[in-house]
């Protein structure tokens, strides 16, 4: 897909794109096409390499620390995502797999003494993951509110004729529009 995405970056820039493959650059603004690319490696590089550096050392979070922080800032820097919602989620996401990383390092040396335990480590983490949690109960709140709303007006729209249908007003003066409405929809006075 990496490939077949290069190789079309320049018609994807100007909206041409292959519609096979919209749903791998579709999220993304069309210069930043090639960004779904970036994060399947960041993933595997997590996930599948760092197993081979030094496994459970300092090393091996620190150079998952940074990875992580330079998708971050990459994110703050390029906003690839065409919604702002969903780079902010983006950068969150990666600042969570940042913090998760510190915190491994620190649970690595030795905390005897210390004001920072292991239990507040572990809360930290928790804490890190709160308010993504709370934005998904909130988002989800905000688009079922919104995909009802929207229910009713089609359904309210079916009821009324569908789209392109005439209305005459009861009232011998008509019905007052507001200069938006007009621009939305005109008013037609029989």
């Amino acid at each position: 897909f990496g490939v077949s995405i290069w190789r079309h970056r320049a018609e994807i820039k100007e909206h041409k794109g292959p519609h096979y493959l919209e749903n791998i650059y579709g999220p993304f603004r069309p210069e930043c096409c090639m960004w779904e690319m970036y994060f399947l490696l960041q993933k595997a590089t997590l996930i599948g390499l760092l197993i081979f550096v030094d496994r459970g050392s300092i090393l091996q979070s620190l150079v998952g620390l940074v990875i992580a922080e330079g998708m971050m800032l990459s994110i703050a820097k390029n906003r690839p995502y065409n919604s702002l919602k969903t780079n902010v989620l983006a950068m969150w996401g990666q600042l969570m797999v940042a913090i998760v990383y510190y915190s491994s390092m620190l649970l690595k040396v030795d905390l005897e003494g210390e004001l920072l335990t292991r239990d507040i480590i572990g809360y930290i983490i928790l804490g890190a993951n709160a308010p993504m949690v709370l934005y998904f109960l909130y988002d989800t709140r905000a688009t079922i509110r919104d995909e009802l709303h929207s229910a009713r007006i089609s359904l309210l729209r079916a009821e009324l004729g569908g789209d392109g249908a005439t209305y005459r007003s009861i009232h011998k003066s008509g019905v007052d529009t507001t200069e938006t409405m007009r621009k939305k929809r005109p008013v037609i006075n029989h």
